[in-house]
């Protein structure tokens, strides 16, 4: 795994990480509904990849937080609370756009669009930095300029 070989975790404690991240944030539920509300068209089955591509890079960085920030034998689902819970008012916006999401009488690939930019900018926070936009907003700007 890329986080084991990025912060030195075996692969055991990288995969538990990644499975609690997983959970508290729901990411599965999220790319899957990514892909089952893109439909057949060319265009929105790649708006369909660029957000799963987020997603995964989101998350990527939320374990490699969690891993990095975890010292020792500390108990990587204690970490990984802690992470989260100190973005609690980001966490809690985030979840409550997912039940927003799962409450509209049709999902839509746009506010699946929505819950992926959220998760990537608590990503950004928590990692401190603002890397380079997701592949969503390269995709939309590329897409805008021609």
């Amino acid at each position: 795994m890329r986080v084991g070989k990025e912060t030195g975790a075996t692969p055991l404690d990288a995969a538990r990480a990644y499975y609690r991240v997983s959970e508290l944030l729901n990411v599965p539920w999220v790319r899957k509904a990514i892909f089952e509300t893109a439909d057949k068209d060319r265009w929105e089955q790649r708006a369909a990849h660029a957000l799963a591509d987020d997603l995964s890079r989101a998350h990527h960085r939320l374990v490699t937080q969690v891993m990095r920030r975890r010292a020792g034998s500390a108990d990587i689902d204690r970490v990984t609370d802690r992470l989260i819970h100190s973005r609690e008012r980001e966490v809690a916006r985030y979840h409550s756009l997912l039940e927003e999401i799962r409450g509209e009488p049709t999902m839509l690939l746009s506010g699946l669009s929505v819950a992926v930019r959220e998760i990537a900018s608590l990503s950004e926070r928590m990692n401190g930095d603002s890397a380079s936009p997701p592949a969503s907003q390269r995709l939309a700007r590329t897409a805008s300029s021609t």
